[in-house]
């Protein structure tokens, strides 16, 4: 029953760039689209013996441009862009009424994911290729990362991303 009321899925990803003093650079907030490999990675979790594997990783890109369903990377990875969600996530998200958001989180510390022009991320159950192209896997969400980021190697991004299941 409750997949017959549910109304639809909204992602939303916010990113918080530091300098290595801690001290805010820049951030911002764009919404997602939950690709095709999502909608399927979403229904297989759903099974008594899921065949996928759980989403554990974040890859930032260079190349944005529109987000479609039909998406199953980054338009433009870059070597070194990847890496696995912090420790406890994903997680639902804390608070009374928010039972109905997933969230997911990575700290790209100094020295990783370094480069100028990120615009682009994806939630992933695969890590990249060395050189930042698509792995053997799926993505549940591709979202622009919006304005662009540009991440020296001292700096630290933090992505956080909330995937909030509608109902009725």
């Amino acid at each position: 029953m409750l997949i017959k009321e549910m109304k639809g899925i909204k992602g939303r990803v916010k990113w918080e760039l530091f300098d290595k003093n801690h001290k805010l650079k820049a951030s911002g907030v764009s919404h997602n689209l939950v690709v095709d490999e999502g909608d399927d990675y979403l229904v297989d979790q759903l099974a008594t013996t899921p065949a996928q594997d759980a989403m554990a990783y974040m890859a930032l890109g260079t190349g944005y441009t529109s987000v479609a369903k039909a998406n199953t990377w980054l338009e433009t990875g870059y070597a070194s862009n990847g890496k696995a969600l912090d420790g406890t996530y994903p997680q639902i998200k804390a608070g009374g009424g928010n039972e109905n958001i997933l969230q997911y989180k990575t700290t790209f510390d100094a020295g990783e994911a370094t480069a100028n022009g990120i615009d682009e991320i994806v939630i992933s159950n695969a890590a990249p290729e060395g050189d930042g192209s698509e792995p053997i896997g799926q993505i549940l969400a591709r979202a622009q990362i919006t304005p662009e980021v540009n991440k020296a190697a001292s700096d630290t991004l933090v992505c956080e991303w909330e995937i909030s299941f509608l109902g009725a």
